[in-house]
């Protein structure tokens, strides 16, 4: 996963400014639409995405075909503590539940 910034996230001074609330996305990650056929996934599925060491989150899949192939976008302050490229584990959040 590639950690990225977005202009409305769920950061610090974002959190505070009610007006701007709204502006805020639910979580969501981004991946090319050939890593979505191949791991199954369709865009608008709820994912897992887990990274090695730390909690995993609940995420909306959005599939961008100018993201290369094996990348995961993650926007900052949405939960995944990552700040720099770090190995994930992508799943159906439906397959993660056991």
């Amino acid at each position: 996963a590639v950690p990225i910034s977005t202009l409305y996230d769920q950061g610090g001074t974002m959190a505070r400014a009610s007006l701007l609330q709204k502006r805020i996305p639910a979580p969501f990650v981004v991946v090319n639409p050939l890593d979505s056929e191949r791991l199954r996934l369709n865009s608008g599925a709820l994912v897992r995405v887990s990274p090695e060491n730390g909690s995993p989150i609940i995420a909306t899949l959005r599939l961008d075909a100018s993201v290369p192939e094996h990348v995961l976008l993650v926007p900052r302050s949405f939960g995944l503590a990552i700040e720099k490229p770090t190995p994930v584990e992508v799943l159906l959040a439906e397959r993660a539940v056991r």
